[in-house]
């Protein structure tokens, strides 16, 4: 077989392949535009595997982001809770009369319960400044468990009793504040801002 021969084969194997055919995008005929079937699927597999990689690198941020505001939510949620609820107390003291312990037994409960609120919360990274109030929060609540269990345990006169549950409240209010919640001594804004 010379060169001539191996020539002639050559081209009748290339002949028989045929042209692929081209697709072109938009029916735009150029050089960057057409191409055969391998290469658009290996385009797509290209851009395809980029949005996969830009998904799965996205997907853990964004989860995070959610967390974190669902804990801030729930965080403040708890603060309102705890400013309605000795708002609630202060008028049941008021109303009681004399006899402010029928009243306050079972707000022991509802002490107790926003306690356990405040530990089921899992707080978002916050400043320094909302987690002190955070934390001050958190004491207050076991300052009002133990304000209903003086009451109901009969050592505490009516106006005490409303002058602490005034400065509980009082400073309920200034956390809401510094936690940057706007608060006011009326329920309707208290319970308008807890269900936005």
């Amino acid at each position: 077989m010379d060169v001539n021969q191996v020539g002639q084969e050559i081209s009748k194997g290339l002949s028989s392949v045929g042209s692929s055919s081209e697709i072109c995008l938009f029916w735009i005929d150029s050089w960057f535009t057409c191409m055969t079937k391998a290469e658009w699927a290996s385009w797509a597999q290209v851009f395809g595997s980029l949005l996969a990689v830009f998904v799965a690198g996205a997907i853990p941020y964004w989860q995070k982001w959610r967390a974190d505001k669902e804990g801030f939510i729930r965080a403040r949620q708890c603060l309102l809770m705890q400013c309605s609820l000795i708002e609630q107390l202060r008028r049941m003291a008021v109303a009681a009369g004399g006899k402010p312990q029928i009243v306050f037994k079972p707000a022991r409960n509802l002490c107790v319960n926003l306690a356990s609120m405040y530990d089921e919360v899992r707080l978002p990274p916050l400043s320094l400044r909302q987690l002190a109030v955070w934390r001050a929060s958190r004491e207050n609540i076991y300052r009002l468990a133990e304000l209903v269990d003086r009451v109901c345990g009969g050592s505490m006169s009516d106006d005490s009793l409303i002058e602490a549950i005034d400065l509980l409240f009082e400073s309920s209010k200034n956390q809401l504040n510094d936690f940057g919640i706007k608060a006011k001594r009326e329920e309707e804004v208290i319970w308008s801002s807890a269900n936005q």
